[in-house]
C-alpha cells in the first residue's frame, strides 16, 4: 500500500491538472476503502494535497476539498489533525485559510474521538 501511495503522491504534484485531480480522487477512494490502514502514511500525503489549494483550477480545488472531507470521515482524527497542523506553515494565506477550515471541520465532527484519545 505504501508503494502505491508514494506513486499517487508523485501524480498529485504533476503539472497536468487532470492527472493531479485524478490522483486526488484516487486518494479519496483510498481513504474510504482503507480508512485507518492509511494512518501511517497520512503525514506524507497531506502536504502534497494541501499544496494544491494554491492552484487556480477550481475543479482541482474541489477535488482537494472532497479528499480532505473523506480523510476527516475515515482516518484517525488525531493523525488527521496532526497532518493538518503541520500544513499550517504555508506562506499562502488562501492555503492557511482552507487548512484552518478543515481543522475546524475535523474538531467539530470528531471532538468526541479526539477527547477519548488523550
Amino acid at each position: 500500500l505504501s508503494i502505491i501511495i508514494r506513486f499517487i503522491i508523485k501524480q498529485i504534484n504533476n503539472l497536468r491538472s487532470a492527472v493531479a485531480k485524478n490522483a486526488i480522487i484516487t486518494l479519496s477512494d483510498l481513504f474510504q476503502g482503507f480508512g485507518k490502514l492509511i494512518d501511517s502514511e497520512i503525514n506524507n500525503i497531506i502536504p502534497s494535497v494541501i499544496k494544491r489549494f494554491g492552484d487556480s483550477s477550481t475543479f482541482l480545488i474541489e477535488s482537494v476539498e472532497e479528499s480532505l472531507k473523506q480523510m476527516i470521515e475515515h482516518i484517525s482524527p488525531i493523525r488527521s489533525l496532526n497532518a493538518l497542523l503541520i500544513s499550517l506553515d504555508s506562506k499562502n494565506g488562501n492555503i492557511r485559510g482552507k487548512v484552518m477550515y478543515f481543522i475546524y471541520q475535523l474538531i467539530y465532527n470528531k471532538s468526541n474521538e479526539i477527547n477519548k484519545s488523550k
